[in-house]
């Protein structure tokens, strides 16, 4: 629910406010999931792509290699995702 918050947060051009229910989820996510949950890696994508909005490019690239691990622990390091 969080997630679909912060998305329709993000369509009116709040990103502000979206990045912080996404960071909200992603908190809740990793106390809840393994750290190889696809939906956990989707949610660290959320918040990197509010960052890069919102100019915070250092932190989003360190999101973003984050979620790129995560997402190979979940699919395999051949997966196209």
């Amino acid at each position: 629910a969080l997630n679909l918050l912060a998305g329709a947060l993000r369509s009116q051009g709040r990103n502000a406010e979206a990045l912080e229910a996404n960071v909200h989820a992603l908190t809740l996510l990793e106390r809840t999931r393994d750290p190889d949950d696809e939906d956990l890696a989707g949610c660290i994508q959320n918040v990197a792509s509010l960052m890069s909005n919102l100019g915070l490019y250092g932190e989003a690239v360190e999101k973003w290699e984050l979620a790129l691990e995560r997402k190979r622990m979940a699919l395999g390091a051949d997966h196209p995702d």
